[in-house]
């Protein structure tokens, strides 16, 4: 992979390549339901080990998605997107993703009465819908950065293997 940029940012969002260690005996009994994924995963400690605290200003904004599956590895939920179909999943099929928003000092944030869930359409795998940047934007003014892109999006710094997987589509 290509080396972190440089920062720092006001804003981290990432959407790590989670790991999904799959159960033998739950792919027996169901099928499995999960499906493949098209670019190299991460276990949790290697996503851990990333250097993010250096790329982010002292007064910082971390947003972390974070499917059910790893929710344990994550920490407050405060944004949740209820996906319009049902996704994959072991015992039950994943609906919802969550955005866990950690912070670091006083980050700037304008606020006004947000909501922990907005809902859109389901775009492709690992595409988040383009109402959660808006929102990002309105919300949280300064650098950003988006680790694991998987297209370009101005006024972002865009870093990732993927990051022209959709450079053709609105």
């Amino acid at each position: 992979p290509a080396p972190l940029p440089e920062g720092p940012f006001d804003v981290v969002e990432m959407d790590p390549p989670w790991r999904y260690d799959k159960n033998a005996a739950m792919s027996e009994m169901d099928g499995d339901r999960r499906g493949e994924v098209d670019y190299p995963d991460m276990s949790t400690e290697e996503i851990i080990a990333l250097d993010v605290p250096r790329l982010m200003s002292p007064d910082a904004i971390l947003l972390l998605w974070v499917t059910n599956a790893h929710f344990p590895d994550a920490v407050d939920i405060v944004r949740t997107w209820r996906k319009n179909r049902i996704g994959a999943g072991s015992w039950l099929r994943g609906q919802t993703e969550h955005c866990i928003v950690a912070t670091r000092g006083t980050p700037t944030v304008i606020l006004t009465n947000e909501s922990t869930v907005f809902d859109a359409d389901t775009r492709e795998h690992s595409r988040k819908p383009t109402i959660h940047y808006d929102f990002v934007d309105r919300w949280a003014p300064g650098t950003k950065l988006q680790l694991f892109a998987r297209e370009h999006r101005a006024g972002w710094v865009c870093h990732g293997v993927d990051v022209d997987k959709f450079k053709s589509k609105p």
